[in-house]
């Protein structure tokens, strides 16, 4: 059977003589796997964070999918040009191939991985937290958004419970201080689409706690490596 359907590139890998195998995240399928003939040549097509449209050959249960046809629809071109921006995007894409690993579609997921995609090509997106709110959001799809808010009384984040609290939690993934103060206001700014400004420590310290927020909670998922780069954003 034939299926037709948007996609975003997460990643490519070289298979047997001109082929490669092509990792997406499709509207109708989730995440999903396809083999392509003549790759090598249609290079730009599979640049991650691209998006296409594709035709697909589908049959039965395989792990693996026939690509027939596909087209670039956004090449979304100034996050390349950008040092900050493809780091950024590098990231995304290993995150999201490390935790949407659903096989079936999810639109409002679709929608939001687009949106953010878009937003991170524009001119207007502020590169120093976009990843920070981007691990926020993608938090909420993953059924484990932080809860509660920080105040004088819950003064504590709790990585491993997932909410605010009165009390030094009993392990060290907590956040505390500042950090905690700033996890707050991310939520804020995620929930009312607004902009904030957070100390660069407090950015590494959200970066390194937000990815052991989701290791914490999505258990088999494998290190990240590509975070350690944007420590330096």
């Amino acid at each position: 059977m034939l299926v037709k359907t948007r996609a975003i590139i997460l990643g490519t890998t070289r298979y047997l003589g001109n082929m490669v195998l092509v990792r997406m995240y499709s509207e109708n399928k989730g995440q999903s796997l396809f083999i392509h003939k003549g790759g090598k040549r249609n290079h730009a097509a599979f640049l991650p964070l691209t998006l296409v449209e594709i035709v697909a050959e589908e049959k039965g249960n395989r792990s693996i999918q026939k690509l027939k046809e596909h087209s670039i629809l956004n090449g979304f071109k100034e996050i390349y040009l950008d040092p900050e921006k493809s780091a950024i995007g590098l990231f995304l894409t290993e995150l999201i191939s490390k935790v949407v690993k659903e096989e079936e579609g999810n639109q409002p997921l679709f929608n939001y991985l687009l949106n953010m995609v878009s937003h991170l090509n524009s001119n207007e997106v502020d590169t120093k937290t976009f990843h920070l709110i981007f691990l926020i959001g993608l938090s909420e799809f993953a059924g484990f958004y932080p809860l509660g808010n920080y105040s004088t009384l819950n003064r504590f984040f709790d990585l491993n419970e997932g909410k605010y609290t009165s009390s030094i939690p009993p392990h060290p993934f907590f956040l505390e201080g500042s950090a905690a103060e700033s996890l707050s206001r991310l939520k804020d700014c995620y929930e009312t689409n607004s902009k904030l400004s957070i100390q660069p420590e407090d950015r590494r310290i959200l970066l390194a706690a937000l990815t052991d927020f989701f290791k914490l909670h999505l258990p088999g998922m494998k290190e990240m490596k590509s975070h350690l780069v944007l420590q330096e954003i």
